[in-house]
């Protein structure tokens, strides 16, 4: 019986292990195939075109990260959508969809990169206290592992600074 249990554990870890590896696999060469549509977008000059082929992108990302939730290609199609939001300059979907991404895998190198668009569109749209919130959890989670932190810090002080705290903005 204890033998019995034995391999039906280890059938069940090998099976878990090929689904998992399967999973990574297919959500990494669909996020690639639209990595290569962003790149076409990016260098494309004719308007028309880049219309065209911006109008694919999004819904593209989407189905990324509709079809693997729970992957890093999920999490870095979020982040590709809050870019070219950010681009377009709308920004409350560019905070929304960059929050998702952050959100998505906390531990993963994006999270920063997403709470610094979710700050900028913030700011953009007015909302101090958001942008302050999240250039905070920049500083006080992702330090370490951003090299980018100083424009948290910097932006951080800035805000304090406007809001006339000034002890706080000579803080940061």
């Amino acid at each position: 019986a204890i033998i019995a249990v034995l391999c039906l554990a280890l059938v069940g870890v090998g099976l878990y292990t090929i689904i998992s590896s399967s999973y990574t696999k297919n959500s990494s060469r669909a996020m690639e195939e639209v990595k290569t549509k962003i790149v076409a977008w990016s260098n494309e000059t004719d308007e028309t075109k880049k219309a065209e082929l911006e109008a694919e992108l999004i819904p593209a990302l989407e189905n990324v990260a509709q079809k693997w939730p729970r992957s890093f290609a999920a999490q870095q199609a979020l982040y590709g959508i809050a870019s070219l939001y950010g681009v377009k300059k709308d920004w409350p979907q560019a905070e929304n969809y960059a929050l998702q991404s952050a959100d998505r895998k906390p531990g993963s190198y994006v999270v920063p990169m997403a709470l610094e668009i979710a700050a900028t569109a913030a700011e953009e749209q007015g909302k101090t206290e958001e942008a302050v919130s999240y250039y905070q959890r920049i500083v006080e989670k992702h330090k370490d592992e951003n090299p980018n932190i100083a424009h948290a810090y910097f932006s951080l002080g800035r805000l304090k600074e406007k809001a006339s705290d000034y002890s706080g903005a000579l803080g940061y």
